[in-house]
């Protein structure tokens, strides 16, 4: 059995920004997890892309506020 999952470009290069600023940072995606206060595992969902959980608006607006991103 094979299964395709499909992301979008712009949900592809917004995790990609998300998970380069998150290594500049020097966290690692539990430290990242319990700053916006989600499960440890939730960021390793985020920036797998073969897992089809995504960020929805609320979520991507405290990971913004947890990175201390000043515009998105």
């Amino acid at each position: 059995m094979v299964i395709e999952i499909i992301i979008s470009e712009f949900d592809f290069k917004v995790i990609r920004k998300l998970r380069e600023k998150r290594i500049l940072e020097d966290l690692t995606q539990e430290d990242l997890s319990a700053k916006v206060g989600v499960s440890e595992s939730f960021f390793g969902n985020i920036e797998n892309p073969k897992q089809p959980q995504k960020l929805n608006m609320r979520m991507f607006a405290r990971v913004a506020k947890a990175l201390e991103i000043k515009s998105y």
